[in-house]
């Protein structure tokens, strides 16, 4: 049983074949990274930008690990292609990912492709048992978008005015998504700071994550105080499948229903686009924005397992 090869060492043909194959499972499964991914991700692996490692078929159907490091944090994707021995090859690609990791990082948050749901549950009953490590489960939800939802939203918040996301300066919209996030598991699936916020929300802005629907996209703003409140943005997954790639409040003003008010206005904006399907992602620990959701019509169609392993002394968050 050969160990997990260098990614930069493989021919680029099978590198393309082994991300094509992430690709199309992590689409499968309501993810939707652009076609040009592949080829921009196989050329970061052979250069070095990306870490990876991976296993050629003959190793049981092969398989890919890899991922970035951003600050203290590294984030990585394990793939494996149908075959014998899948949870075997994901724990070896897992493990000679973090090992590779430089030493300044202190957290590792990857996800997982191409398992069945029976090798996804014993592997994730063999991962945790390590110490300093959980699992963390994310929920694919989607709802349709009918007749009834191109009506006026009516419970307006009082004193608000809507903006366009492009006209909200990119940094403090990142500074209202990172507070709305902190101290909560969702947070370090981005990063530890505002900055990463904002790189993230560059990406998804540029299109790198499915084309932006400004139309579907607002942000809240106090009529009086210039405050920003509240956002949602929204993408394309499919010409017939839009996604709420993030919502987010400011946690001085949660409870007020601003949440509850942009799910809604978001559903008339993408009836007006012609989308019939909406769907979005939520950690199915985070009771609050999972009851949202669910009270909004959402019902879950996929989940995803991430596996978030801490370096420090600490015990990471359960949840």
């Amino acid at each position: 049983m050969n160990a997990p090869q260098p990614a930069r060492d493989a021919r680029r043909d099978l590198l393309e074949a082994l991300v094509a194959g992430a690709r199309r499972a992590l689409r499968e499964r309501g993810e939707s990274p652009p076609a040009s991914w592949v080829e921009e991700a196989t050329e970061d692996l052979r250069t070095g930008r990306l870490l990876g490692w991976w296993l050629p078929e003959e190793e049981g159907g092969g398989g890919i690990a890899f991922g970035s490091v951003r600050g203290s944090t590294a984030f990585g994707h394990v793939h494996v292609a149908e075959g014998t021995d899948a949870g075997d090859r994901v724990v070896r690609l897992l493990d000679a990912f973090r090992s590779g990791t430089p030493g300044s990082v202190d957290e590792l948050d990857l996800g997982f492709t191409g398992l069945s749901a029976d090798e996804e549950a014993a592997l994730s009953a063999r991962l945790g048992e390590r110490p300093h490590v959980h699992l963390l489960s994310r929920a694919a939800m989607e709802r349709a978008i009918g007749p009834d939802d191109e009506a006026p939203v009516t419970d307006v918040p009082l004193g608000i005015r809507h903006f366009p996301i492009r006209a909200i300066p990119r940094d403090a919209l990142a500074e209202l998504d990172w507070r709305a996030f902190a101290g909560t598991l969702d947070a370090e699936l981005v990063g530890r700071n505002a900055a990463e916020f904002r790189r993230m929300l560059d990406e998804l802005i540029a299109g790198r994550m499915g084309r932006f629907l400004d139309e579907a996209s607002t942000a809240l703003v106090d009529g009086s105080s210039g405050e920003l409140l509240a956002a949602i943005l929204t993408g394309e997954q499919t010409p017939r499948l839009a996604v709420y790639l993030d919502v987010m409040v400011e946690p001085r003003h949660r409870r007020h229903g601003y949440g509850r008010y942009l799910v809604r206005w978001g559903f008339r904006a993408l009836a007006a686009l012609g989308y019939p399907r909406v769907r979005l992602w939520v950690t199915e620990a985070n009771a609050p924005a999972l009851a949202l959701y669910e009270r909004a019509g959402f019902r879950p169609v996929a989940r995803a397992l991430i596996y978030r392993e801490s370096r420090s002394e600490g015990q990471p968050q359960r949840g």
